[in-house]
């Protein structure tokens, strides 16, 4: 549409053919409009251009190079932005790095490296939502029935008789092993009762599951000192290497390398006790790197288990806050 004109048209046959003379705010080739430079329906910059706009080639819209459906860096470009091949889209920036394969289904995203939903072998951490305390292990190439534990040590002694104990869980890095919670009473015995295994491989790396241990009935108790529920000073998960794998079963005799984690490693987004009969600390949520904290790694290796020879402890295990 005209916004001014210079002149006036003439109504005769020859005035409509010679056309109207326009003011320079008509929009021209060069700035605005359907311009082929610039804007509008542009060649280069806007609109349908070629260049950096619109249906552009070059750097927007529809562009083969930098915007739109690029196919470098932008849109669907094939290079850096939108479902591009390379570094954008479906590759670095959609499902290479930033998608579905390091930053989506690789290292973010539902990666199946070090972010997003399924992390696997050779994981590093997640963002949690809420907030949450990783704990890591490294489990040593054939270290088997080795075992981590993890404590909260509660301000007194509480009576757990009728409790139960209740986390959410997932696995960031692991194959081989398991968790399992344990109450403990305090000094100088330490008497426990544990619950059932929980397989590393069966725990979900897209949600946190919720398990649960009834305290009244362990899968296994402290056998040199009987467990009194009515006194738990100590709340534990414990990281287990487990039995050893093998690549041949059931003939068994050569063990799979690639089974025991290191490091194993799952995120706790929450501990809480219920059903218990009196007033109980918790629940514990891991919101923040203090909260995290009250979960320690046990490092004394001085205790061994008794049934394998092997230590509770494994040195440089750790424990740290996973925010958003």
């Amino acid at each position: 549409m005209l916004t001014k004109s210079s002149v006036l048209c003439v109504t005769s046959l020859v005035a409509l053919l010679m056309g109207c003379s326009q003011s320079s705010d008509t929009p021209s080739a060069g700035e605005g409009g359907a311009s082929s430079s610039t804007g509008g329906a542009s060649t280069a910059n806007g609109g349908s251009s070629t260049a950096n706009g619109g249906s552009s080639t070059a750097n927007g819209g529809s562009s083969t190079t930098n915007g739109g459906s690029s196919t470098t860096n932008g849109g669907s470009s094939t290079t850096n932005g939108g479902s591009s091949t390379t570094n954008g889209g479906s590759t670095n920036g959609g499902a290479s790095n930033g998608g579905s394969s390091n930053g989506g289904s690789s290292n973010g995203g539902s990666t199946s490296a070090s972010g997003g939903m399924t992390p696997t072998a050779g994981s590093g951490s997640l963002p949690c939502p809420d907030g949450c305390a990783q704990l890591s292990v490294p489990f040593a190439t054939g270290a088997w029935d080795t075992k981590q534990q993890f404590e909260m040590y509660l301000e007194h002694a509480v009576d757990l008789t009728t409790a139960t104990i209740n986390v959410k869980l997932r696995k960031i890095a692991g194959k081989a092993g398991g968790v399992q919670i344990l109450v403990k009473n305090g000094s100088p015995d330490y008497q426990w009762a544990q619950s059932d295994w929980i397989a590393i491989n069966d725990v979900s790396g897209t949600d946190f599951d919720s398990k649960s241990f009834v305290v009244a009935s362990p899968s296994s108790s402290d056998m040199n000192h009987p467990f009194d529920p009515t006194k738990v000073a100590i709340i534990t998960v414990q990281l287990n290497a487990g039995a050893a794998w093998y690549t041949d079963p059931p003939t068994n005799s050569v063990e799979d390398p690639t089974a025991l984690v290191s490091p194993t490693i799952i995120q706790l987004e929450e501990l809480a006790i219920t059903g218990a009969s009196g007033t109980v600390p918790g629940p514990f949520g891991f919101e923040t790197a203090a909260a995290a904290a009250l979960i320690v790694p046990n490092l004394d290796a001085a205790g061994m288990n008794p049934s394998s020879g092997k230590p509770w402890a494994i040195a440089g295990s750790t424990v740290t806050f996973v925010g958003p």
